[in-house]
């Protein structure tokens, strides 16, 4: 019975680790100069690794980066260009390997692979990186060709400013004329309303002077000039 369950056991993780795959990113990863970069790669199906032995070696020529063998890590065989590396001990025991390579430099380019050791079998993927100089990427500098120190250097001025100064321009010159019109209409009515003020009375005004009675002088007067007629 006992030797049952011991060749059971035995053919279960033959089927196990059979089945087991390392996933790294399929995409090339690209760092700049100086900076740190992150190579990962996980196991599928999910398993505890901080007991394995998880293997990362730099291809062409092959290079030790980082070696972690049950519990903790081995740096006999690392090669001396990667002391600047470590494996995040703590993400292998969901499966997770983080192998983290600080201060790139340009030889640093290159193909990485990835083991995970279980028991008499091995899985492994790779990962490319690239490393490119950060002065590159943004392309060469524009050539300034004014000098800063000649007075004769013309300076452009930007588009949207000579629009501002137009709109104002345009809004006072607007200003103005509506003002213009306006005073000459002002004007115009106080002549005409001027002109009707200062024209001859009406002719009911004779009509009342005709109306009003005489005094008695006036009567006196008139009698005695009809006297000496």
């Amino acid at each position: 019975m006992a030797l049952i369950v011991l060749l059971f056991t035995l053919c279960f993780s033959w089927l196990v680790d059979g089945a087991s795959q390392v996933i790294c990113p399929t995409q090339t990863i690209t760092a700049v100069k100086g900076s740190d970069v992150f190579l990962t790669a996980h196991v599928k199906p999910q398993a505890d690794l901080s007991m394995e032995r998880v293997d990362v070696m730099r291809k062409d020529p092959d290079m030790m980066v980082q070696s972690f063998k049950y519990g903790k890590n081995y740096l006999v065989q690392q090669s001396p260009q990667y002391r600047n590396t470590s494996i995040n001990s703590e993400a292998l025991s969901s499966g997770n390997i983080t192998v983290r390579i600080s201060s790139l430099t340009l030889n640093d380019s290159g193909l990485y692979r990835i083991t995970v050791f279980k028991g008499k079998q091995q899985h492994s993927c790779a990962v490319n990186l690239t490393v490119v100089d950060g002065s590159s990427t943004s392309g060469p500098p524009e050539e300034d060709t004014t000098k800063p120190n000649d007075p004769g250097a013309s300076v452009q001025t930007p588009t949207w400013v000579i629009g501002v100064v137009l709109s104002v321009v345009a809004a006072v010159a607007a200003g103005i004329l509506c003002w213009w019109k306006f005073e000459n209409l002002r004007t115009f009515v106080n002549r005409c309303n001027w002109s009707q003020e200062a024209g001859p009375k009406p002719n009911n005004y004779e009509l009342q002077n005709l109306n009003s009675k005489p005094t008695e002088e006036e009567e006196d007067q008139h009698t005695a000039d009809l006297k000496v007629t």
